[in-house]
């Protein structure tokens, strides 16, 4: 079968290893702008590394910003209580990993991006980032 293959959450280097000469020209669509085009990215990816011993997985660092705005919500919220802190979090904004972070009025990201990859020559390189989505 000759199909073009695009998947979510398969940008790392597993797939790369496990898909071996079948991922060349594989495309994934991820959420957020890439990372090494981020200012505190690299940092993330290297700590990352260090402490786990793999390349950063495709979620970590939206992960790690999902728990700093719970954080930040508590702190303002002066609370460990999701019914209290819960309704701050559309209040706060702070730079995270994977760029700013600040919510609407209905609790999206403001501001969000995706971005498209593709396999060439082996390694993963962005195709195109959408902003504002």
């Amino acid at each position: 079968m000759n199909a073009q293959f695009v998947g979510g959450g398969v940008m790392d280097a597993d797939f790369l290893k496990l898909a071996g000469d079948a991922a060349e020209g594989a495309q994934a669509w991820e959420y957020g702008s890439p990372l090494d085009k981020l200012p505190q990215g690299k940092a993330f990816a290297d700590k990352f590394q260090k402490r786990f011993g793999v390349a950063i997985l495709s979620y970590a660092p939206f992960g790690y910003d999902a728990a700093w705005a719970a954080i930040n919500a508590m702190q303002k919220a002066n609370s460990t209580d999701p019914k209290v802190y819960r309704p701050v979090l559309k209040s706060i904004s702070f730079e995270g990993i994977t760029g700013p972070i600040a919510f609407d009025s209905n609790g999206a990201l403001k501001n969000a991006s995706s971005t498209l990859y593709q396999v060439k020559n082996g390694q993963w390189t962005t195709v195109e980032t959408k902003h504002g989505m």
